[in-house]
This record gives structure tokens, C-alpha cells and sequence, in this order.
């Protein structure tokens, strides 16, 4: 029984940080990087971190399980803390309207098609526990439930409480950036590309705070390269998505609907509700190779939905502006979009949990498109 509950314990993070970051580099190092023979790893591709939120803090993505998160904007951008909406200047669409014009912006780009989907992302994410010491106190708990006894129902433990106590008194953040490339055809191999996360503070006196606590290791990501032929998960709430079949999606709202929201029903999760289902997988589903049929549908769809408002102009971290929306899901987690209005293409993303200013988790969608060649990146 110890063994087990160790294993449910240990948040996904502490096996496979997803701190990926990368490094600026040309085109041909990255395919010679390829090129050079490394030892296969079962490699989990990030799920995506909206999903982090659904139902408890601790429901992660793949990511992680928002326990021990990271993540982080570039260093010359500003802290996850910082927000980064600017009111707009201009008469501003209503969130509706600007979803329409969205869809119909989708509905006209170009179909694209290759071998590898690529993106290039950069996340923040706060860190709440840090993992040497979760990871003592667990195995102090094994140990000592070991002694006690074998038995399932002898003794109980309230996890909750655990990561309540261990919670960081200060604000932390990891900066990660992964190059990614997902084989489409069955046999090609797809991999990454990651450096080490970088450690970045809310403010002077969080930083001064960590040193006095003795400087505690906040993330422990393994960086470089890896190969995969596992076929990634497009969308953690819809598992049937695959890069095979996301073509064959419906180009219709309703239709859309219809099939994202039997999903939901096979098995709901979390405490969003179906509304933030919808907003959470078309959040994942702008970020994959849909067409631009199917990306029109999306955008239908979110007008549809109650809730969602239009914030006005704002820039990412990495200086581009687009259409700020933003909605609230019944469990009060609030999901910021920012949109580019002449391409339709989703910029960046924040999660911020309710009673919160600052976010929890963002995510920066710096490229996004179709390659021929595992580890170069699109053209244009």
C-alpha cells in the first residue's frame, strides 16, 4: 500500500520536469543535433498547461501537476507577475464580434501540410513546492507507513495538507522554452529541443526570502534533446485527437461541439464544468494543426459561449500585440487569451487561480507551423 500511495503521491513533475527551454540556434546546428545518435527515452510531450487547473490544483498536464511547476517568459520580458494588458486606445470589439472576425480571419489562411507540426513555446509557471523537499518528506512518510503496517485502509493521509505545509512562502517562477516537432506519419520519430529552466522572482524580497531559507533547489529539469516516436496527446480532455485523424475534425460549430462535448461526458473532470471544457480545448486545438475549416468552428464556437470578455489591445511578453479576452470557469480559475487579429493565431495564454492577481501558469506560442525536416524550423 505504501508503495502505491509514494507513487500517487509524487507529482509527475518530480519524474519528468518540463521546464524545456531552449537555445536560439540556426537551423542546420539543430538538424546535426539530430543527426547525432542518443539513447532512447520514453519521452512524455507536455500536455497542455490550461488543463493543469481543471478540478484541483493538483491536476496536471503532463506539465506538471502544479505542485512543483515551472516554467518562465524570456529574461528580457516581464515577470509573471507583471501583467501585460494595456488598455486599448481604440473602440474595441465586443468579445463576440471579435470571435467572428476571428473565425472568418481562420477560415481564409492557407491549409498547410508536412511531416513534423513544429511549435515553439516558452512558459511560466509558479513553483509551489520545492522538490528535494517534497520528495523527503514523502519517502520520511513511506518509511514510516511501512513500519506501521501493509494494510490499505490503516492509516490515511491528507495530501492536501501536506503540499499546504510545504508551500513556498515566497514567489518563484522557472522560465522554460521547448522546439518541438511531432511526426505525423506512423514510423517517423519526432523529438525536442530544451535547455535548463531559469529561476525568476516576483520581487527583490521573494529572492532575499529563498536565500534566507537556504536556497532551496526550485527545479530540477533535465535539459537537451530527445527523440520520441509516441504519438502526443493534441488534447488531454478529447484523448481520441490524434495527429492522424485532427484533419477529419468538423468544420461546422455545432457539429464541433457535438464532438468535444461527448468527450466531456465520457468522462467530465474537474470542478470547470463544460463551458471551460470548451475553452480549454479549443485552447489546445489552436495550438495543433487544425484547418483552418475546423479553426473557423472553434472560434464560432467560443461566441456562442456566455462569459468570455474582451479586455483590448495587450502585448505578450515577447513585445507582439493582439485582442485580450478572458473568461472564469465555475471553479472561479480565471483563462486569459491574447489573439492576433490579423492572422487568428493565439499568442499567449495565462491561467490564474481564484483569489490570485499574479498568474500561475503562462504560456508564449512564439512559432507554430508545418516542416518537412525533423529539427529545422517553418519557413516565413
Amino acid at each position: 500500500m505504501s508503495d502505491q500511495l509514494f507513487s500517487q503521491l509524487k507529482p509527475k513533475a518530480l519524474d519528468e520536469m518540463t521546464a524545456e527551454a531552449y537555445q536560439r540556434r540556426r537551423d542546420g546546428d539543430l538538424a546535426q543535433a539530430f543527426a547525432t545518435p542518443v539513447s532512447r527515452v520514453a519521452w512524455r510531450v507536455p500536455r497542455m498547461p490550461l488543463f493543469l487547473i481543471t478540478g484541483t490544483v493538483a491536476a496536471g498536464l503532463g506539465i506538471a501537476a502544479a505542485l512543483v511547476v515551472s516554467g518562465g517568459v524570456q529574461p528580457a520580458a516581464p515577470k509573471p507577475g507583471v501583467a501585460v494588458a494595456q488598455p486599448s486606445t481604440s473602440p474595441a470589439l465586443d468579445a463576440r464580434s471579435f470571435l467572428l472576425a476571428a473565425a472568418e480571419t481562420a477560415a481564409g489562411e492557407p491549409a498547410g501540410s508536412g511531416r513534423y507540426w513544429y511549435t515553439r513555446q516558452t512558459t511560466a509557471q509558479r513553483v509551489n513546492v520545492a522538490p528535494d523537499e517534497y520528495i523527503k518528506r514523502i519517502t520520511s512518510l513511506k518509511m514510516e507507513l511501512d513500519r506501521r503496517s501493509q494494510k490499505a485502509d490503516s492509516t490515511t493521509l491528507d495530501k492536501e495538507a501536506l503540499l499546504k505545509e510545504l508551500e513556498l512562502p515566497y514567489d518563484a517562477y522557472t522560465t522554460s522554452t521547448t522546439d518541438t516537432w511531432r511526426a505525423v506519419r506512423k514510423g517517423d520519430t519526432g523529438g525536442s529541443v530544451r535547455r535548463a529552466a531559469k529561476i525568476t522572482f516576483g520581487s527583490p524580497a521573494d529572492e532575499a526570502a529563498w536565500k534566507a531559507s537556504g536556497s532551496p533547489i526550485l527545479s530540477r529539469d533535465r535539459p537537451g534533446m530527445r527523440k520520441d516516436d509516441i504519438e502526443p496527446v493534441l488534447s488531454i480532455g478529447n484523448p481520441g485527437i490524434t495527429l492522424e485523424n485532427i484533419a477529419d475534425l468538423p468544420t461546422d460549430k455545432e457539429a464541433l461541439k457535438r464532438r468535444l462535448t461527448a468527450s466531456y461526458d465520457s468522462a467530465p473532470a474537474g470542478g470547470g464544468g463544460l463551458a471551460t471544457h470548451l475553452w480549454q480545448s479549443a485552447v489546445d486545438l489552436l495550438t495543433a494543426p487544425t484547418t483552418p475549416g475546423t479553426r473557423a468552428a472553434l472560434y464560432q464556437m467560443l461566441a456562442d459561449q456566455p462569459g468570455i470578455d474582451e479586455k483590448g489591445e495587450a502585448a505578450d511578453v515577447t513585445g507582439r500585440t493582439g485582442t485580450a479576452l478572458s473568461t472564469t470557469g465555475a471553479d472561479d480559475v480565471r483563462y486569459d487569451l491574447i489573439i492576433d487579429p490579423r492572422t487568428a493565431e493565439l499568442l499567449q495564454y495565462d491561467v490564474v487561480l481564484a483569489g490570485k492577481t499574479a498568474p500561475t501558469l503562462r504560456v508564449v506560442i512564439e512559432q507554430a507551423g508545418w516542416t518537412d525536416r525533423l529539427g529545422e524550423r517553418p519557413r516565413g
